[in-house]
């Protein structure tokens, strides 16, 4: 009997399966039928072999060379409405936005358009490629950030009734990407994504190299261009998630001289001559179809026109059609102007042609990493503020009183605006830096402040109580200040420029510094905003100082049984302090330097270590990834967040660094890893000449800036087993993070953000998993009882229903990001 019963569930089992296969698998013919009718809809033959998409757009900085206010007054205004007049006069013109940060200036100083702008949305003839308020830096700013840019922009869109739903990210201008953003991508709902910039990439300009010297050996561009052939790949992220990638390997301004012959085309100023007969449009589309066929393996092209606040072509339809009836019966290529989603849509019903790559297009430019400490400083405290007003608002909500959730969407509108690939990476001009930049964040910083304290008051938040528990043991000999606790004895030596000699780990009978360390080591660079010395065909990035060569002055002083150690020394005229803070309970040291450099040089902080690294771990936005030590450039400097983790290649133990901002980290084959703390680097120059044309902004930092870190030694646990990632967090947050409302059960998982969900109805939970393996997850909020909750993307579209068993949350996490509304 229990036999017939097990086999009868069985049967129903695989009846199951196979009706679960049939519903998600498409019918024979079905994808076809889809790309036939795609095809049919953009006006493609049915015989077309190949297919060459233009889409027009124009590329916005929201403030780079000019302010916001001076660009739109300038450039994009007129931009809008050359793309309105197009519109107008041909019914089958479709017309790209990159963003929405110009859109909605547009929007809101034209109240006379905003029907006629709605209409066209709606139609489909205005198409936005991605909903985010920029076209951001996807290694810096913090992933939440990321996410939010999407998702405001989305939210604009929809409370002015307009419909948009981008499947597609477009980045053309930002100078290397994430390896964790298909994660991020995946999250938010989005497919697909394009960029012009990747490692090894040639970019007119941007060395004294020819164009034949690229793509550079060992690039991503070397693995696209010359091994693999291709421009459209899927890319996979460290947790499998993927999207379809396209990369612009011709630049993002590929056709703008379809319809001129120029030196150059930038700004709407044509340095050059019209060039608009049938044969001299027609040779020039001839050359891009010779440039872009060799690398489709898909049958289709796609060739960007949206160079810097250029204004649409005039007639580009009607250029397109001559080329078709003219040159189509000979060439076989069709063309059509359509969108990057259109080509994105296209591509896929032939995605199985194309390589899945694990790829980290990185580094682009390493110089903006650490330009400008003060801007990523203040933009990472801005937006760690927003999400602590956010958690306690949602606390209220939890404790019956959801009117004293804050308004925060102007000062996230701040935030997002410093996400932009010019802002935050600090390669603005210093005009547009202190004109608009620092006050943006500065005032944005003031009126966070503020609410947060307020919360504090009406919410009753207690202190939380972090003195330790008894004092750490410290003594200073002669020139030497020695400390111990349970987990390390240190010693600091003023002889030595005050750096650390010694760090013995008490809990692995090891030795870990095996040189002066902690030390502050200055480089002679030639370097501007957006790269570094050595990255630049005869540039320079070399030593030419270091404190410990140099005694240094120490001071030490006990307060709430922590201990300080400060220690003052000079390089090159200028003034340097370091700040230890010693505790008992901690094996963790939190650091921090002060000081400013001279023009020309970067001064990093350094660690000489018996480590010989056989893993560089990294947090990104978002993710993790495993680096080598170097990839096109010695020394290699990544952009990290948070902290990195290196394990001795004899795996039994290792170091972590963890660190606020800038979070540019070097370690080299011998152990001694270097941070990026203070960096002036005006402009890129080869023997003296400024490469003006593709860095055009100079920058000087002559100012004092102070940079937080901290260093411990660890055993051969790994870092999820440590949860090193938390350590790091709770070592360089500014605020005494209250106790989260909402409780979890897996250590390796973190609740990222807590919010007010868009709807106004529930709240949104946000998880980050650390571990590249599924996991079941539970959450409980103990103050109230949800009755329900749903999966829902990073957007708040409602995915599926979540079980609640035992007031508790499931969910199956198999990918690093999830979203989860509760509703009560």
């Amino acid at each position: 009997m229990i036999a017939d019963k097990i086999e009868t569930a069985w049967i129903l089992f695989i009846k199951m399966l196979g009706l679960i296969f049939v519903l998600i698998m498409p019918l024979p013919g079905q994808a076809d039928s889809e790309e036939s009718e795609l095809r049919k809809k953009l006006g493609i033959p049915e015989d077309a072999k190949a297919v060459l998409i233009f889409a027009q757009s124009s590329h916005v900085d929201p403030d780079w060379l000019l302010t916001a206010d001076e660009y739109q007054r300038l450039r994009t205004d007129r931009t809008f409405d050359k793309a309105l007049k197009e519109l107008e006069k041909d019914p089958r013109y479709v017309y790209s936005v990159e963003c929405i940060f110009f859109f909605k200036r547009y929007w809101d100083t034209h109240p006379e358009k905003q029907s006629l702008l709605r209409d066209y949305v709606n139609k489909g003839r205005i198409v936005f490629s991605g909903t985010g308020v920029t076209s951001p830096d996807t290694l810096i700013p913090e992933g939440e950030n990321l996410i939010r840019d999407y998702l405001f922009g989305y939210y604009w869109l929809k409370q002015n009734l307009m419909n948009a739903e981008p499947k597609v990210a477009y980045l053309p201008d930002s100078f290397g990407h994430s390896p964790s953003l298909p994660a991020i991508l995946r999250e938010l709902g989005y497919k697909y994504v394009a960029f012009s910039r990747i490692d090894g990439s040639y970019f007119i300009g941007i060395d004294t190299r020819s164009s034949k010297d690229y793509p550079l050996k060992g690039s991503s561009a070397e693995l696209l261009l010359s091994e693999l052939k291709t421009t459209d790949f899927i890319w996979r992220s460290g947790d499998s998630s993927e999207v379809i990638a396209h990369w612009s390997a011709f630049s993002y301004m590929q056709g703008d001289m379809l319809d001129k012959n120029a030196l150059a085309y930038i700004y709407g100023i044509n340095l050059g001559i019209p060039a608009r007969s049938p044969k001299q449009t027609n040779a020039k589309i001839d050359s891009l179809i010779k440039q872009l066929q060799p690398l489709s393996k898909t049958g289709y092209m796609f060739c960007p026109i949206g160079g810097d606040f250029n204004p649409p072509i005039p007639d580009l339809n009607k250029i397109l059609t001559q080329y078709n009836q003219t040159r189509y019966s000979e060439t076989g290529v069709f063309v059509v102007l359509a969108t990057l989603e259109d080509y994105f849509r296209l591509v896929e019903f032939h995605k199985d042609k194309l390589p899945v790559l694990m790829l980290d297009p990185n580094p682009t430019f390493m110089g903006f990493y650490s330009s400008r400490p003060e801007l990523k400083q203040r933009a990472r405290k801005l937006s760690q503020s927003l999400l602590l007003a956010e958690a306690l608002g949602v606390n209220a909500i939890l404790h019956n009183n959801p009117e004293l959730y804050p308004e925060l969407s102007q000062i996230w509108a701040t935030s997002l605006f410093s996400n932009h690939h010019d802002f935050i990476t600090g390669t603005a001009p210093d005009r547009v830096y202190w004109k608009e930049q620092i006050p943006a964040l500065k005032n944005a910083q003031k009126q966070i402040d503020l609410i947060i304290e307020k919360l504090k008051k009406e919410t009753g938040l207690a202190q939380k109580n972090l003195m330790p528990s008894s004092k750490i043991q410290w003594q200073k000999t002669g020139s030497i200040i020695k400390i111990e606790n349970a987990y390390y004895l240190i010693e600091i030596d003023e002889n030595k420029g005050g750096c650390i000699t010694r760090w013995f780990d008490r809990g692995q009978n090891r030795e870990i510094i095996s040189g002066p360390s902690n030390d502050i080591i200055l480089y002679f660079e030639t370097g501007g905003l957006w790269r570094m010395g050595q990255e630049i065909s005869a540039g320079q990035f070399k030593q030419i100082a270091k404190a410990s060569d140099f005694p240094a002055e120490i001071t030490a002083k006990e307060e709430n049984r922590i201990l300080e150690v400060k220690i003052s020394s000079q390089l090159e005229g200028k003034n340097f302090s370091r700040v230890l803070y010693f505790r008992a309970d901690a094996p963790e040291v939190r650091m921090k330097m002060t000081g400013a450099v001279n023009k020309k040089r970067t001064a990093t902080v350094a660690f000489r270590t018996y480590a010989h690294p056989g893993k560089f771990i990294q947090e990104l936005p978002y993710g993790m990834i495993e680096r080598p030590l170097n990839k096109l450039y010695e020394p290699t400097f990544w952009a990290v967040k948070n902290w990195v983790d290196i394990v001795d290649s004899g795996g039994v133990f290792g170091l972590n660094l963890a660190f606020s901002a800038p979070g540019a980290v070097h370690s080299d084959k011998d152990g001694m890893i270097e941070m990026i703390a203070l960096r002036y680097a005006p402009q890129e120059r080869v023997k003296g000449i400024p490469l003006l044309l593709a860095f055009p902004a100079i920058g000087s930092d002559p100012d004092e800036h102070t940079f937080d870190y901290a260093f411990w030694s660890h055993a051969q646990d790994n870092w999820l087993m440590t949860r090193a990632f938390l350590k790091a967090k709770n070592l360089m947050s500014e605020f005494q993070l209250p106790d989260s409302p909402v409780q979890i059960d897996r250590e390796d998982i973190v609740i990222s953000a807590l919010k007010r969900a868009e709807s106004g109805t529930g709240i949104i939970i946000r998880l980050f998993k650390y571990s590249p393996e599924p996991a079941i997850v539970h959450l409980s909020i103990p103050s109230k009882e949800p009755k329900n909750a749903f999966l829902t993307d990073a957007l708040e579209r409602k995915l599926s229903e979540l079980p609640i068993k035992h007031d508790r949350v499931e969910l199956q996490m198999n990918y690093s990001l999830a979203t989860i509304l509760v509703m009560f």
